[in-house]
């Protein structure tokens, strides 16, 4: 029996010193890496993510160039476009296109609502609103936008000297010829060189 002993006590010791070695060598190994599950649950977390945060800053960025668009630029391409609106009615009305007479007056109607108080286009815009009423014969109406618009103290020289004008032939079309008389005498006392000084007359508007 003791024989058998000393015959095993060198295994159980081989045993034992491979068994601590592996130990050893275990506890030195590096860490796992993370699951391709464990990578993408952290993506989802909050504040961690690039992908989230750049979204963030180019919305940012584009909002402060819609809250302040360049004034200059849509300014001139309105005034263009308002010149294209006249320019269609004004030919269509040559030739009594009314389909086009009246889209062009929708055009200038919205032009008259767009410009800021105190634009030079906006008493444009206004003029022309109030010679599609005149063609749609809607004179009373564009009397009170006309008596508006000729109250206006920055109104220019050109919109109030056409302005007096057709407020003297709506009243002509209203029969109401002394307010219309006074219109003319307002008309030629403030424009006595006006090129429109033939037609400040309600005799004027027989052929229209």
């Amino acid at each position: 029996m003791k024989f058998t002993i000393i015959l095993l006590l060198p295994l159980l010791i081989i045993v034992i010193s491979c068994s601590s070695v592996r130990t050893n060598t275990t506890t030195k190994k590096i860490p796992p890496s993370k699951s391709l599950w464990a990578k993408k649950t952290e993506l989802k977390l909050p504040g961690k993510s690039k992908q989230e945060i750049k979204p963030k800053s180019r919305f940012t960025d584009t909002a402060k160039v819609f809250v302040k668009p360049n004034i200059r630029t849509s300014h001139t391409s309105i005034n263009s476009q308002l010149d294209t609106a006249i320019y269609n009615y004004e030919k269509a009305s040559e030739v009594n296109d009314v389909k086009n007479m009246d889209a062009s007056c929708l055009e200038i109607k919205s032009f008259a609502e767009t410009f800021a108080e105190g634009d030079s286009l906006k008493f444009e815009a206004l003029f022309y609103k109030c010679e599609c009423l005149i063609y749609k014969q809607k004179f009373h109406e564009a009397e009170k936008e006309l008596n508006d618009l000729i109250k206006e103290k920055q109104i220019p020289n050109s919109v109030l000297e056409r302005s007096l004008i057709r407020l003297g032939q709506v009243y002509c079309a209203l029969e109401r010829r002394k307010e219309a008389q006074a219109m003319f005498a307002k008309f030629n006392k403030q424009f006595p060189n006006s090129i429109y000084k033939e037609i400040a007359n309600c005799e004027a508007i027989r052929s229209e």
